[in-house]
């Protein structure tokens, strides 16, 4: 608990979720003068401390690792389903408190943000790009452990002279499989093949089967991690950093439509990125 004006941010989704959150959060306190401090919670939808994954933020941000308890009473977004228990504390301890609702209106709107946490205890709780950012910031403040930077830069070694990213995104985003249908994905191999017979495919998806569908299509043009996508454990997170960072470093880049971690892989690479989408 911070005892001085400072924007708490509560980074809350997925991966790429939290680091755009990071990222917004990082900005709004530069550009308003007060100190960061994350709190990090580990639960469905990320089950994995930040230290796993990356070395300190540093840019004198502070991040907590919160216990599973802290976030039930404290941290957790108030809501029926939860009895609105941490309401109680954050009440308490935090104003103004924005969440992804109220965000949303003020995301375009950089100055009211501003005027909203300044000279306040502030809370934020938000997966959201809810603030200008430069992707620079990306690359500075995420740096992977030195174990997962070795995974990242074996998995490389595969690559040829040419070799291109697909991420597919599927499972339970609907949004993503309905805009970014997996035929756009083999219009783009086809069309990467018949002007370059030489590439290379590295296919990061949650689908087993598409990985089986490209393979058989494909055959060894597709490369793809042996490890299954999960979210739910160390294993599972440590290897969705290699795929994100292993998809950056391709030479050209085609991602899912609303997809965060297609977007974070786009901002990630300094080379050239598409995001498929049904026009």
């Amino acid at each position: 608990m911070t005892t001085t004006p400072a924007i708490t941010l509560v980074p809350l989704g997925g991966l790429a979720n939290r680091m755009r959150a990071i990222v917004s959060g990082y900005t709004l306190a530069l550009d308003t003068g007060m100190p960061l401090h994350v709190v990090w919670l580990r639960n469905h939808d990320l089950n994995c401390s930040f230290n796993t994954l990356f070395r300190p933020l540093g840019h004198n941000i502070a991040l907590t690792e919160c216990r599973k308890a802290d976030a039930r009473v404290k941290y957790n977004v108030p809501l029926k389903r939860n009895f609105f228990l941490s309401a109680f504390y954050q009440k308490r301890h935090f104003a103004p408190r924005l969440y992804d609702v109220e965000l949303c209106r003020l995301k375009d709107d950089g100055e009211a943000l501003q005027r909203r946490v300044s000279g306040h205890n502030c809370l934020i709780e938000s997966g959201l790009s809810f603030y200008k950012t430069d992707k620079e910031w990306f690359r500075t403040l995420f740096v992977p452990t030195d174990e997962i930077a070795a995974l990242i830069a074996q998995r490389c070694t595969a690559f040829t002279a040419r070799t291109v990213g697909l991420h597919i995104r599927r499972t339970d985003n609907r949004v993503s499989i309905a805009e970014s249908p997996l035929a756009l994905f083999t219009q783009k191999i086809d069309d990467e093949l018949s002007q370059h017979p030489d590439t290379l495919f590295y296919l990061a998806t949650d689908s087993e089967e598409v990985k089986a569908e490209l393979r058989s299509r494909y055959g060894a043009r597709i490369f793809t991690s042996p490890v299954r996508a999960d979210r739910h454990s160390t294993a599972g997170m440590k290897e969705a950093v290699v795929e994100l960072y292993t998809l950056a470093r391709t030479q050209h880049f085609y991602g899912s439509y609303y997809s965060s971690f297609s977007d974070l892989a786009a901002l990630l690479t300094n080379r050239p990125a598409d995001i498929l989408r049904v026009k």
